[in-house]
């Protein structure tokens, strides 16, 4: 969340923590910067074994940047639009219904609180 923050506010010249509040009334208790476990218990008592290791399941859970190298390579997959652009992308389509609703307010065919 962070990085499209700083790519959508650099993108218009701003600084996103100027501009956004963090309430921590709406961050899950999952939402913990630092998870320990131990899985040796387990692995002792139930005689269990991971299949996957903690790098990959830092990858899967969005912890860590994916990586597309692997999906370039066997499969020549090639994104149509990389992060920033996608990013600068979705900012233009914004100010661009922005500015077709304050047409509509100034003319008088909604009123400002209708805005979404």
């Amino acid at each position: 969340m962070l990085e499209f923050l700083e790519v959508a506010f650099d993108y218009v010249g701003l600084n996103w923590s100027d501009h956004v509040v963090i309430d921590m009334r709406f961050f899950r208790p999952a939402e913990v910067d630092n998870l320990k476990r131990d899985s040796s218990k387990a692995r002792k008592v139930l005689r269990w074994k991971s299949k996957v290791v903690f790098k990959e399941l830092a990858y899967r859970s969005g912890y860590l940047k994916r990586d597309s190298s692997k999906a370039r390579k066997v499969l020549r997959w090639k994104p149509k639009v990389e992060f920033k652009e996608l990013v600068k992308m979705m900012v233009d389509e914004d100010v661009e219904l922005e500015k077709r609703a304050k047409v509509l307010v100034d003319a008088g065919y909604m009123d400002a609180q209708q805005q979404p």
